[in-house]
């Protein structure tokens, strides 16, 4: 029987909390910098970090379908 809790397991466990941990961190950052760096109003602020958003999950959508055709490349 194999181990529940194998070692690339864990380590996928542990790389996407990292990933996940930097893409927020980002969406925060990117607000105070705006207010701070720039002197925007709180709403255009929150506009920036929900351009990132979008960005990120168009940017998640194509490259999810240019992995999936690789793979079906390499079967």
């Amino acid at each position: 029987m194999e181990k529940l809790w194998s070692k690339d397991y864990v380590l996928n466990i542990v790389g996407n909390l990292l990933l996940f941990v930097v893409f927020y961190l980002l969406m925060v950052y990117t607000t105070k910098l705006a207010i701070t760096e720039f002197n925007v109003s709180v709403s255009e602020a929150g506009l920036a970090s929900g351009i990132f958003i979008v960005g990120a999950l168009i940017a998640r959508l194509v490259i999810s379908r240019y992995v999936v055709s690789l793979v079906e490349k390499e079967c």
